[in-house]
Formats: C-alpha cells, sequence, structure tokens
C-alpha cells in the first residue's frame, strides 16, 4: 500500500486525480477493503466513509452511538489533515445509521465536530455494515487547502448606505 498521493492521469485543464493509501502507523485505520482513503480531483476531495475502528488496534471500539461517532469524526479529521484540507473545510456528509432511535446522540456528537459552520449533510438508516457491531459510518466532501478559507466561508451582509 501506498502512504503517499499517487497521481493519476490529468482530467482536465489543471486538474489532476490523486488517490491516499495510509498503512498502519499514520493514525487511521487502515482499509478493510480495495480502495483508498481518500480521492482528490483538483481541490475537491472525497473521503471514505469511516467506520468506529481504533486506528491503533484496528478494532471497532466498544461504546454507544456518541463513543463512535466521535471515533469516526476523529478517523475523518485525520484523513482531512494527511490530505491537506480539515473538518472547517468539509461542504458534504453522508451520515450512515445503524438504528433510527440514535439519530438524536449521534446528531449532538456530530454537532460537536462542526462548531463554525456546518456542512450539507444526508444521513439514513442502514441495515447493517461490513463490521458487524458498528453503530456509524460517515463519509465526507471537502475542499483542500488550494481553496483559500475566504472562499468557503458564510457570505457577510452588505452594510446599508
Amino acid at each position: 500500500m501506498t502512504s503517499f498521493p499517487d497521481s493519476g492521469p490529468p482530467s482536465g485543464a489543471g486538474t489532476s486525480l490523486e488517490t491516499w493509501t495510509f498503512p498502519p502507523g499514520f493514525g487511521v485505520p487502515g482499509p478493510a477493503g480495495a480502495y483508498a482513503h481518500a480521492t482528490s480531483l483538483g481541490s475537491t476531495l472525497y473521503v471514505t466513509g469511516q467506520l468506529p475502528v481504533d486506528p491503533a488496534t484496528g478494532q471497532l471500539i466498544d461504546g454507544d452511538i456518541t463513543a463512535q461517532t466521535n471515533q469516526v469524526m476523529a478517523n475523518l479529521a485525520r484523513v482531512l489533515e494527511l490530505t491537506s484540507s480539515s473538518l472547517s473545510l468539509v461542504v458534504q456528509a453522508r451520515s450512515f445509521l445503524r438504528f433510527e432511535e440514535d439519530f438524536s446522540a449521534y446528531n449532538e456528537a456530530y454537532r460537536a465536530w462542526f462548531p463554525l459552520r456546518l456542512p450539507s449533510r444526508t444521513t439514513v438508516v442502514v441495515s447493517g455494515f461490513a463490521i458487524h457491531d458498528a453503530l456509524v459510518e460517515i463519509d465526507l466532501v471537502a475542499l483542500r487547502e488550494v481553496v483559500t478559507q475566504a472562499e468557503v466561508s458564510p457570505p457577510q451582509p452588505t452594510p446599508r448606505q
């Protein structure tokens, strides 16, 4: 497995395709299948869904939906860091919950990771995950640091004259 970006063929004017797959020791769980942790096209980054797996042990963490959501978000934040992005640059999240009744606690834990600006989000309930006892999985679309923070900040009201 490669721990640094693999450049792919150019995909358009001024853009390139890159993928990242991180081996153990980079602070993210290794892939459980044939996929990359993240892929970018130009300044847009697509982060593969993370499950509540402890990167140090490679095992599902013990805990309720709050603990599992926090582990997933920590894993995602680390992938973003390793790929020149951050949670402040996330534009969309897709969340998958095992149980509908976990939504409120999940939502509270998730919200704490985005103190300034919430990204767009879709949340669905699913029948299961690749790891049997997982309660949540989240994937992200983010911008990379090549885009300035000002470009993703909410517009400010124009003062009246």
